[in-house]
């Protein structure tokens, strides 16, 4: 983990030190940084703060700070705020808190220097501190949503959701609140740590729901809540993911949706689709109990739908013998790594040059980044280095000045995105 400020900043690695200069000083506020929290929900962050002073330089003299952390629990180093009247900067560490519960501990080492390339240090730079991170089990859930699907006679399979506690909590509760006209279609048992749930034989037609509200016994946390809802078919079966997650390095460009038989269902059935959804084709529109419902993302409509967002589908089936239209409602979720902007500060016309990509989620794509990248005009990187989950590092030839665009694609060949970078006239 990386991050730079001060002077103009930049992030660039250090060389090997020369001897520091002594006319000016790097000093620490404070000694190992620690902190400790329950452990959180995914992307939950914790952010620390660490301050620097430096003394012995002038307000005009340009100072340039860059820090680097090691282990696991730091999931990227903000940049470096910098007051040169004032001669304190802060740096401020955002440490992960859905990990599993331990003890993670790591140093983080702060440059400061004259110069941007970082070969005349501030006397007492660089300077190492130590920081402990300790997750302690939390009050979670292993799940907020459980759906069962069926047709009339056939009963789904069971579902169990995994409570977690704190250290101090005895034990836990729950309750059900029926928002479906029946309070009794749903089993439920205690398990150990797992909650065992059912939908009762027979359900008529139609789609239950519950709500089951769970609180830990011997702590004050807040309750936690999961929603179960029972989707039971008449008369022909229609089988589905109701949400299709769409992932960088994911395989997937499209899904199906099955038309299965019941022991009412007409063995010669056939069924038409359709759908209003306007970034969803249907690969096959119409078929019979042997051919699934293949659909797919329009790929120039599913690059404009938001990213880290879920998006709600539908198609209507129609089915022959005078079988009952069934509208499935579903959901893609775009789960992408995300770019946010880039530093092109480096690039000048005529020269090879470097830019630094900012993001999140980027930690996945250190082995494939070749293959995910590309560059405008074909351009080809001289080199690409993952740097840590929230940047990567390009180097890239000679190019005239002008405005390019990159572009992150995924695994599956749906479109990723797009993000725009400049190559500066040179002084």
């Amino acid at each position: 983990m990386q991050a730079c400020g001060g002077g103009g900043g930049g992030d660039t690695t250090a060389p090997t030190p020369t001897p520091p200069v002594a006319t000016a000083r790097l000093q620490l506020d404070g000694g190992a940084l620690r902190s400790e929290t329950e452990r959180g929900d995914p992307g939950t962050l914790l952010e620390k703060a660490l301050s620097l002073q430096v003394s012995g330089q002038a307000a005009q003299d340009a100072t340039y700070f860059s820090a680097q952390a090691d282990g696991e629990a730091v999931e990227t180093i903000a940049p470096i705020d910098w007051n040169p009247q004032t001669g304190r900067a802060d740096v401020r560490l955002r440490l992960r808190s859905d990990l599993p519960p331990a003890r993670y501990a790591g140093r983080l080492t702060l440059n400061a220097c004259h110069d941007r390339a970082c070969q005349r240090h501030l006397s007492g730079s660089p300077s190492t501190v130590e920081y402990e991170h300790r997750i302690h089990p939390a009050f979670q859930l292993s799940t907020h949503e459980i759906e069962f699907n069926g047709s009339v006679g056939e009963r789904p399979a069971p579902s169990v959701v995994t409570i977690s506690l704190p250290a101090q909590a005895s034990g836990w509760t729950y309750q059900i609140l029926n928002s479906s006209a029946s309070a009794a279609w749903l089993e439920h048992r205690m398990n150990g740590a797992q909650l065992e749930l059912q939908p009762v034989a027979g359900l008529k037609a139609g789609v239950h729901k519950a709500e089951i509200q769970f609180q830990p016994q011997g702590v004050d946390r807040p309750p936690r809540t999961l929603q179960v809802k029972a989707t039971i078919e008449d008369l022909v079966r229609v089988l589905y993911v109701p949400g299709f997650a769409v992932h960088t390095l994911g395989t997937q460009a499209a899904t199906s949706i099955r038309v299965l038989r019941t022991s009412l269902t007409p063995a010669d059935l056939t069924w038409s689709a359709h759908s209003d959804t306007p970034w969803l084709r249907l690969v096959n529109s119409q078929g019979g109990l042997s051919n699934p419902v293949v659909w797919a993302p329009v790929p120039e409509a599913f690059e404009k739908l938001a990213n880290q967002a879920t998006h709600e589908a539908a198609i209507e089936l129609k089915f022959s013998h005078g079988l009952p239209a069934r509208r499935i409602a579903f959901r893609l979720i775009k789960r992408l790594a995300q770019l946010d902007s880039v530093d092109d500060s480096a690039l000048q016309a005529g020269r090879p040059g470097r830019l630094i990509l900012h993001g999140a989620g980027l930690d996945a794509l250190r082995n494939n980044l070749a293959q995910l990248l590309s560059f405008e005009g074909g351009v080809s990187p001289v080199a690409l280095q993952w740097l840590d989950n929230g940047r990567i590092q390009v180097e890239l030839p000679a190019q005239a000045a002008g405005r390019y665009e990159i572009r992150l694609g995924t695994i599956s060949g749906l479109p990723g995105q797009r993000i725009a970078y400049s190559v500066h006239q040179a002084p």
